[in-house]
């Protein structure tokens, strides 16, 4: 249960992006203060035995996909570190939700989650559609297309 809360503020960063809302914010690195959060409650979870570490079914694919994606990275750049590290950070989220949502209850929450986001993007773009062109700045040519286009 504990890990849940830094899952649902890590879904939170990844749909709605604050930092680009807000731009001081992006001197904070949120999305790993909310992984480290995530991972700290899955944790705790684990040492107050609310959770048991089962694999899923999936478990043997997405490690084959990771490994595969790491000698990938491995072979295209000679040190590759940030992919990896963002290779990882998929993977552990991964294992996050398969592994930290035991239940009904916490699946619940993050598919109520889900949709208090998704219904948010879905308000900014009727909003967005209904507003008039204020943060589209309009170019003379871009690329050989007409003025009409920003």
């Amino acid at each position: 249960m504990f890990s849940l809360a830094g899952i649902v503020a890590l879904l939170f960063f990844v749909f709605v992006r604050p930092m680009e809302i807000y731009p001081p914010l992006q001197q904070i690195p949120l999305i790993y203060i909310f992984f480290g959060l995530a991972v700290f409650g899955l944790i705790v979870d684990l040492r107050l035995r609310l959770i048991r570490p089962q694999p899923t079914p999936q478990l043997l694919f997405v490690i084959l996909f990771f490994g595969w994606s790491i000698l990938t990275s491995v072979a295209q750049s000679g040190t590759p570190v940030d992919q990896i590290l963002m290779i990882s950070i998929l993977f552990v989220w991964f294992y996050l939700i398969s592994h930290g949502l035991q239940g009904l209850r916490p699946f619940r929450a993050l598919v109520g989650a889900l949709v208090v986001l998704s219904l948010f993007l879905a308000l900014v773009g009727v909003h967005q559609n209904f507003a008039k062109l204020g943060c589209v700045q309009i170019e003379g040519l871009v690329a050989g297309l007409p003025s009409s286009h920003g």
